[in-house]
C-alpha cells in the first residue's frame, strides 16, 4: 500500500508539472523548426530528393516533405505503409522517444531509406531535457531517454545513440549534442524542489509564486519551452551504404 501511495504521489507531481509549470507556449516554435533555424546548412545539405518526415505534425521539415503522423498510422509500423528503400531522406524530430520499441522503430525507418540516402533523427538529450527524471516530468508520453555514449546511465530506459547508429550499419555523418542557448546553471538533476510537497505545489498555482520559483530555480525547468532558440537534444545522421 505504501509503494502504491508513493507511486501515485509521483504521478500527481509529474502531471502537475506538465500541466502547470512547463506547458509549451503556443507561440514557441516546434523543435524541427528550431533546429532548422539554428542548423540550416547542416540539415539542408542532407534533405534531398523524396523526403519522409515521421512525426511531423503540422511542422514538416520542408514544404515538399511527405508527412507521416498519427493521422497516417503508427510510426512503429511504417513498413505497413511504405515499401522498403522508397525515400532519399527519412527525417524524424522528437518522435523516437514516443515509440514503444525505439530500436525496432529506428530499424524500420532506416529500411525506408534508399542506398546512398540519409536517416536524420533528433531526440531529447536525457541529461539536458529529462534532467534525471524518468518517467519524464516534462512529457509523460516519453518511453525512452537518449544519450550519445555512456557506460552507465541514471535512466532505466536509456538508449545509447552511438551504439544505435553503429547497429544500423551505415556511415555516421553527424552525431552531436545540440544544446544551443541552454543555460547550464538552470539545469537540475533528480531534484523536484517545491514540487515535492502538496502545500508548495498548491502555492505554485499562483502566477507570481510560480514566476519567482522559476527565477530562483526552485522547480525543474524545461528550457526548450521558454524560447525559440533553446535546444536540449541529440541529432544524428546516418548515410545508407
Amino acid at each position: 500500500m505504501l509503494y502504491r501511495t508513493m507511486g501515485s504521489a509521483r504521478f500527481i507531481i509529474k502531471t502537475f508539472l506538465l500541466s502547470i509549470i512547463n506547458t509549451r507556449m503556443e507561440d514557441i516554435l516546434d523543435e524541427a523548426s528550431k533546429t532548422m533555424a539554428l542548423y540550416p546548412k547542416l540539415l539542408t545539405s542532407f534533405l534531398q530528393g523524396r523526403i519522409l518526415d515521421i512525426g511531423a505534425g503540422s511542422d514538416p521539415v520542408t514544404k515538399n516533405s511527405e508527412v507521416f503522423d498519427k493521422a497516417q498510422g503508427d510510426a512503429q509500423e511504417v513498413l505497413l505503409h511504405f515499401p522498403k528503400e522508397s525515400f532519399d531522406t527519412v527525417f524524424s524530430s522528437h518522435c523516437l522517444e514516443h515509440m514503444v520499441d525505439p530500436l525496432d522503430a529506428i530499424n524500420s525507418w532506416y529500411s525506408l531509406v534508399k542506398p546512398e540516402g540519409h536517416l536524420i533523427v533528433i531526440v531529447p538529450d536525457e541529461d539536458f531535457y529529462e534532467q534525471g527524471h524518468f518517467p519524464s516530468i516534462f512529457n509523460l508520453d516519453h518511453k525512452a531517454t537518449f544519450t550519445i555514449a555512456k557506460s552507465k546511465s541514471w535512466s532505466p530506459k536509456s538508449v545509447n545513440c552511438l551504439d544505435l547508429c553503429r547497429a544500423l550499419g551505415g556511415e555516421i555523418m553527424y552525431l552531436a549534442q545540440q544544446f544551443d542557448n541552454y543555460q547550464i546553471r538552470k539545469k537540475s538533476h533528480k531534484k523536484l524542489g517545491m514540487l515535492r510537497f502538496r502545500v508548495t505545489r498548491q502555492a505554485l498555482r499562483i502566477k507570481i509564486v510560480r514566476g519567482v520559483a522559476t527565477k530562483l530555480r526552485l522547480v525543474p525547468i524545461d528550457q526548450t519551452s521558454q524560447t525559440d532558440s533553446t535546444l536540449a537534444q541529440i541529432c544524428f545522421i546516418v548515410r545508407k551504404k
